[in-house]
């Protein structure tokens, strides 16, 4: 069963500009590290500390759903 975290991460559908500015979750090797890397960055951003558009804060949130529900062991 391929993890539901590296599918979202390999589906991004996520602009060239977009990808870039999410680079550090998209490396993410494990479903925890994916869900601490979108939440770093999800914290960054509402800190104002660094800039996402609306769809890569939309992918990061997606990405820390999938993680998690990795992590509980959810199928579906």
């Amino acid at each position: 069963m391929q993890k539901k975290f590296k599918v979202t991460i390999n589906n991004n559908g996520l602009t060239e500009r977009d990808r870039e500015s999410v680079m550090y979750a998209l490396k993410s090797k494990t479903p925890q590290e994916a869900l601490s890397r979108a939440e770093s960055l999800l914290s960054k951003s509402k800190d104002r500390i660094i800039r996402l558009s609306y769809y890569a804060k939309l992918f990061l949130k997606a990405l820390a759903i999938s993680a998690e529900d990795d992590i509980a062991g959810i199928s579906g």
